[in-house]
């Protein structure tokens, strides 16, 4: 970076790279974010009609 712009200061330089980071596919907050509901991500072992505890059953 420093070669492409040799006249910036050390700030400049930084603010640049910064600048180029964010858009950099490497940046792992670029990146898609999954659906909160998807299900891949719920436990495959809890059995689907578990009703809540909260309930009180007389």
């Amino acid at each position: 970076l420093k070669q492409e712009h040799p006249t910036l200061r050390m700030s400049q330089l930084k603010q640049l790279l910064k600048k180029e980071w964010m858009k950099s596919p490497d940046n792992p907050f670029n990146k898609p974010t999954k659906a909160y509901n998807q299900g891949s991500v719920l436990p495959q072992n809890v059995p689907a009609n578990v009703e809540d505890s909260d309930h009180d059953e007389d």
